[in-house]
Order: structure tokens, then C-alpha cells, then sequence
């Protein structure tokens, strides 16, 4: 019984360190523009219907608008790294010919042959 008790034990210790291993890492990630947004966010969940409409409460949103854009714009250059890693990737290396200008649909993948309409019959 004790054996049981001692493995549950350290089951549970597991699962605790890969809770604050994974907290840790999430707050590692966050950057300063995320963390600010949290703070306001934080900040006008408790406002009032007066409250939004104050100098303070515009500028807060006004603020909110601010480093929702520029955490836009963070992400638009992460992206546009990551299509660089990828458009120059082994995989568009090997094949330099080939340019894919849509997916083709054979008969097949769009339609059975006995649903098959024509634009025309439309």
C-alpha cells in the first residue's frame, strides 16, 4: 500500500513540474506589448458605464488599439520569416521547374460521374 501511496506521489510531483515548466515557458514568451495588454485589459474589465466613457477610459482603449497593432505587426514579421524558411526550403529546391499556379481537380475529387452539371446546364 505504501508502494501505491509513494508512486501516486510521484505521479502527481510530475505532473506539478510540467504545469510550472509550462507556465514558465509560456511567460517567457510573452513579449512586452502582450504583457502590457494584459495589464489593461485586467484594468477596464472592472469599468463602469461611466467609466468608459472618461478621458482615462478613451485613453485606455485608445492604448488597447496601440498594442493590438503593433503586436499585429510583430506577428506579420514572424510570419514573413517563417514563408522566407519555408520558400527556401529543400523541398522548392529540388523541384525549381515546377510552378503551381492552383490545385487541379481531376473528375474524380470534384465529382461522381452521375452528378456531374456543367456550368451551361446551371
Amino acid at each position: 500500500m505504501e508502494k501505491k501511496l509513494n508512486s501516486i506521489k510521484l505521479i502527481i510531483e510530475d505532473i506539478q513540474n510540467e504545469v510550472i515548466e509550462k507556465t514558465n515557458y509560456l511567460n517567457a514568451i510573452k513579449s512586452k506589448n502582450i504583457k502590457n495588454l494584459e495589464k489593461l485589459v485586467d484594468k477596464i474589465d472592472m469599468y463602469s458605464v461611466h467609466d468608459w466613457n472618461t478621458g482615462y477610459g478613451i485613453k485606455n482603449k485608445k492604448d488597447i488599439l496601440n498594442i493590438l497593432f503593433e503586436i499585429i505587426l510583430e506577428q506579420n514579421k514572424r510570419i514573413s520569416k517563417l514563408e522566407e524558411i519555408i520558400n527556401s526550403s529543400s523541398i522548392d529546391k529540388s523541384f525549381p521547374d515546377i510552378q503551381d499556379d492552383g490545385p487541379d481537380l481531376h473528375e474524380s475529387e470534384c465529382c461522381d460521374n452521375n452528378n456531374h452539371h456543367d456550368s451551361k446546364e446551371l
